[in-house]
């Protein structure tokens, strides 16, 4: 019998998982560091194998980016419960709704400026409700939405 060989793309994987720990943020160059340093074939740890497998881990939500270039321990969709989801969901949005209003604003008429005004203004309300979501249930009593 010959012994299973891990893809390189699981190990970096794993190595993550071992590595990151609820409530602290982990810099991507910290994450490529652990992954370097603990690699049993470093030679072939390649950076696009590296960032194949943080985008994995993002896309299963094992983390989580918290900014660009910064990841925090997620929750795996399927150890979730509804309130972990939709969380996830609306964080994922307004993120993705943060790169999208990042423009050149040389480029803008007046319109699109009062466009990305009320996007701002939308954007800033999902985070309020997002933290009222995280929230939910922690203080002992449900607070409700405004």
């Amino acid at each position: 019998m010959s012994k299973m060989v891990r893809t390189l793309s699981e190990e970096a994987k794993d190595i993550i998982r071992n590595f990151v720990e609820f409530g602290r943020e982990y810099d991507r160059k910290e994450l490529v560091a652990e992954i370097k340093g603990k690699a049993e074939r470093k030679e072939e740890m390649t950076d696009g194998v590296i960032a194949g497998a943080i985008k994995m881990l993002t896309a299963s939500n094992e983390i989580m980016v918290v900014a660009r270039g910064k990841y925090r321990k997620g929750n795996p969709a399927g150890n979730q419960n509804m309130q972990e989801k939709v969380v996830a969901l609306f964080q994922k949005f307004k993120g993705d709704l943060d790169k999208i209003c990042m423009v050149n604003a040389l480029n803008l008429k007046e319109e699109d400026f009062r466009f990305i005004s009320m996007l701002n203004e939308i954007s800033n309300n999902l985070e309020s409700s997002i933290w009222t979501l995280e929230d939910f249930g922690k203080e002992g009593g449900c607070e409700k939405m405004e």
